[in-house]
């Protein structure tokens, strides 16, 4: 009899003892690529139910005004509604653990200034950065490459996006995002109150729910950690599935390569079980060669940069 494919995903409450959450946040990060994750930092919660209140605000902005949110980079800016996913709309905030990038983004959705959106992101994206580097520390410690933590830190910066997904019409199951693989190192998502998210099984057979929850956000594993660990660590698919007639919620710190940063297999873990799997790869050149049609037609990641 084969083994039985899991219908949860892990719920890792970070309130215990640090060497047994620091195990199973590995064990997670390397059988599913993804971890509910209980965080019972008071300012965080707080803030958070503040953040989702502006994001309403943001999004009853003019498209016009919203559009002009640009950025060279692929999918880093507006993404407006289109015939593939009709249900999605989004923002982003590049180098967004950055103070003057969150006002810069305020001041160019609102011109004549709005304080209070400023300051909620900005308290949110510090609490939310702070924790990320918790995360990832302790991967890069359960991996025996904690000297590298510091490096790695300073060769990251954070993107952070904020998402909405109309209710279907009629309220039936539809696609609200398509399945995908996020490309950065690590993914925060916090949800609002509206179910959708489902991850695919590391055997490719199940998709699993991932029920909000307001004590609990998701952390996702993304491809270029997943190469900087020589697949030592899964990235897992996701999606979203909306249904019923309410508008769904969420937003994301993705922590993601600078601007020109190799993304490298660092030499202590390769060995006889663990041949070296990528070539060295700059993240952005990663990054256009997938939106282009000859990448996403295959296994991108594979093709581009696999040895």
């Amino acid at each position: 009899m084969g083994l039985e494919v899991p219908t949860v995903i892990p719920t890792i409450d970070f309130s215990g003892d640090v060497c047994d959450v620091r195990r199973k946040v590995l064990q997670a990060c390397e059988e599913f690529g993804c971890f509910q994750a209980v965080y019972n930092e008071r300012v965080l919660h707080q803030v958070r139910g503040e953040l989702f209140d502006s994001m309403i605000e943001l999004f009853n902005l003019p498209t016009e005004t919203k559009v002009k949110n640009v950025s060279e980079k692929p999918y880093f800016g507006y993404i407006g509604k289109s015939d593939i996913i009709p249900l999605y709309e989004s923002l982003g905030i590049e180098h967004a653990h950055l103070k003057e990038s969150v006002q810069s983004f305020t001041d160019l959705m609102w011109p004549k200034g709005n304080l209070q959106f400023c300051e909620t992101v900005n308290s949110f994206i510090k609490e939310v950065w702070e924790v990320e580097g918790l995360i990832r520390r302790m991967i890069m410690e359960g991996l025996d490459a904690l000297d590298l933590y510091e490096s790695h830190v300073k060769s990251s910066t954070a993107v952070f996006r904020v998402m909405k997904y109309d209710a279907p019409l009629p309220p039936q199951s539809a696609l609200g995002l398509s399945p995908h693989t996020d490309k950065n190192f690590i993914t925060l998502v916090f949800q609002d109150n509206v179910s959708g998210l489902e991850v695919l099984s590391k055997d490719e057979k199940t998709w699993i729910p991932i029920a909000p929850s307001p004590q609990s956000f998701v952390v996702f594993i993304g491809q270029s950690f997943m190469a900087w660990s020589n697949n030592r660590l899964h990235a897992a698919q996701h999606r979203v599935m909306m249904k019923g007639d309410k508008t769904r919620f969420s937003c994301g710190l993705f922590s993601t390569p600078r601007d020109g940063m190799l993304v490298e297999v660092p030499t202590n873990l390769v060995d006889e079980k663990h041949p070296l799997a990528y070539k060295p790869f700059i993240f952005l050149d990663y990054l256009n060669y997938f939106y282009k049609d000859s990448g996403l037609k295959d296994n991108a990641l594979q093709t581009f940069a696999g040895i």
